[in-house]
């Protein structure tokens, strides 16, 4: 299903739930008219079926309920249509190309590193969002929800502009505001660790792996996550994988998390987080697969979303996995 006005709410950092009424109720709006065709355009079938789903959702009765069934089927469809246009622009960017948002004439002269990653020194920061030449921009997002890196992106800048970390981020390909009339998301939500047992992870001598269903309070999206803490020499490579659901693919990666501690200061000493984008018979092969082994290293593609090379300490880098891992119940227990 294609909407007319899927070029407007991609643009934007919130979704179309937070924008439909509003829009709807405006005659004078720009894009008004074009929703109001969009809502008129969906079959009687679709509607139905919708509506069999989430009756207990809508009171009214008549035109009215009619229009209610109409904007909300219309805020899944479009929030689905921007997800797998930004998956699929991640997918298929090629390299020597600047990719998406790089292009614009905005960032001229910023360099772009072959992950598709900038630094954050390179922007200005405020209200926990990212801004250059007049424009805002926001983290890409690691799932399909517009706001999977909020937090993520909070405590990067915190880190770059307040403590002089030198974090490289991948800015989503799709979402760019005007300065002056852009209202950044806020929301606020607890996540803490605690310390591990880092004192045996210094004398490891052999892979220790685990994985985890993704049932519970996890969102549900998730078939498993597979971690690994591997030895090499006097370091120690954390490498953890959130598998998506297959039927799920088309509209989120799996987030994939590595980092390397030093066994000798008991730091880390690289940390970077990334999505892996599959097809369907990709993802059939990855589950047969546990991300210790190296065969997973051939399937899907990767994308960074953000890397830092530096020396960090390990609340730091229990806050960043915990946060770009963010509504993944178990990972958030293990680092507690």
């Amino acid at each position: 299903m294609s909407f007319e006005t899927l070029p407007y709410f991609e643009k934007l950092q919130t979704v179309a739930f937070h924008k439909v009424t509003n829009i709807y109720d405006d005659p004078g709006h720009p894009i008004h008219d074009n929703l109001i065709a969009d809502l008129k355009s969906i079959s009687a079938t679709a509607i139905g079926a919708f509506e069999a789903k989430y009756h207990y959702l809508f009171g009214r009765s008549g035109d009215d309920r009619d229009m209610d069934i109409r904007k909300m089927f219309f805020e899944y469809e479009i929030a689905g249509a921007v997800a797998r246009k930004r998956l699929n622009i991640l997918g298929t960017t090629e390299k020597g190309v600047r990719p998406m948002p790089y292009d614009r004439d905005d960032f001229a002269g910023i360099p772009v590193d072959e992950h598709g990653l900038v630094s954050v020194r390179e922007l200005e920061s405020k209200h926990f969002s990212l801004y250059n030449k007049g424009n805002a921009y926001q983290l890409c997002p690691s799932l399909d929800q517009f706001n999977s890196s909020h937090w993520l992106g909070i405590l990067i800048l915190n880190e770059t502009f307040r403590k002089g970390r030198n974090f490289k981020v991948r800015l989503d390909p799709l979402m760019r505001e005007p300065a002056e009339t852009f209202q950044p998301y806020m929301a606020l939500m607890h996540l803490y660790g605690k310390k591990l047992d880092w004192e045996r992870l210094k004398s490891l001598q052999s892979e220790e792996f685990g994985q985890w269903l993704g049932d519970g309070l996890s969102t549900g999206s998730i078939l498993t996550t597979d971690y690994v803490w591997r030895p090499e020499d006097h370091e120690v490579h954390f490498t953890c994988e959130e598998i998506p659901k297959p039927e799920c693919i088309d509209t989120r990666g799996s987030r994939y998390f590595h980092a390397i501690f030093d066994k000798r200061t008991g730091n880390i000493t690289h940390c970077d987080g990334a999505l892996r984008i599959y097809d369907e018979p990709e993802i059939a092969l990855r589950q047969k697969y546990h991300v210790r082994q190296p065969e997973v290293r051939k399937i899907g593609k990767r994308v960074k979303l953000f890397l830092i090379n530096d020396q960090i300490n390990q609340e730091l880098f229990m806050s960043l996995a915990t946060n770009f891992l963010v509504w993944n119940d178990d990972a958030i227990k293990y680092f507690n």
